[in-house]
């Protein structure tokens, strides 16, 4: 409307743009929007040469499993595309359960089996039960297409998180911690270093430190190095 407005009476487009869009609308624009992405991704998903699964499943505060699937593609130019899919599991969540939702997902999309790679789930019983599990319902299904068995990887986050207590930075990440927590404990201290930062020419995406999230092991290495770019102004 704005550009057609620019177009015919450009004097007026200011009273266009005053214009407020009722929310029934801004909600119709969205929803379209929405599936207009939606499309799009189907149609890159359709030109995958092969991709990989990561699946886990999870309760929401209603108590309803909602099993989250993210695909990772590749075309034949080498691009890469991601996909995160969202789908609520409401009576039962045993492997044949979440092996039906991600097929049905897929046939949506129009990605097939054939072209899978590899799928990296969590630990759970349901996820890698030798007999019923998801992973196993996958090579099932693979098997019984005449298809090359894929490579299935658990628990990827845990063992990585293994991996960073076992090596030795207790003694380092000790004393960070330390003075980040003097910095971020006050608010005259906060105020005063980030002033310091931002009067010393520091990058917009390095001007403050942030806390250290014990459960997010990846937050080690995110406050490690924010630590060390602040050292540097």
């Amino acid at each position: 409307m704005i550009d057609a407005a620019d177009l015919i009476c450009f004097s007026e487009v200011q009273q266009f743009q005053n214009v407020k869009l009722s929310h029934q609308t801004v909600s119709r624009w969205i929803c379209d929007m929405g599936q207009d992405v939606k499309r799009q991704l189907t149609e890159k998903c359709r030109d995958f040469v092969c991709f990989s699964l990561a699946v886990d499943e999870s309760t929401d505060i209603s108590d309803t499993a909602q099993l989250a699937f993210f695909v990772r593609g590749v075309d034949s130019n080498s691009n890469v595309t991601d996909e995160l899919d969202l789908v609520s599991l409401k009576i039962t969540t045993t492997g044949a359960d979440i092996f039906q939702a991600i097929d049905d997902a897929l046939e949506v999309v129009g990605l097939a089996w054939g072209k899978l790679y590899s799928v990296s789930t969590d630990g759970a019983p349901a996820m890698v039960a030798i007999y019923k599990g998801f992973v196993a319902s996958v090579k099932k299904k693979l098997s019984q297409l005449g298809l090359e068995i894929i490579t299935n990887i658990d628990c990827i986050i845990h063992q990585e998180a293994f991996c960073a207590k076992v090596a030795q930075i207790g003694t380092v990440l000790t004393e960070v911690i330390r003075i980040i927590n003097f910095l971020r404990g006050h608010a005259l201290n906060h105020h005063q270093f980030k002033k310091n930062l931002v009067g010393m020419g520091a990058d917009c995406e390095f001007n403050d430190i942030p806390y250290l999230c014990a459960v997010r092991w990846l937050s080690r290495r995110a406050v490690k190095q924010m630590f060390c770019v602040a050292r540097l102004y």
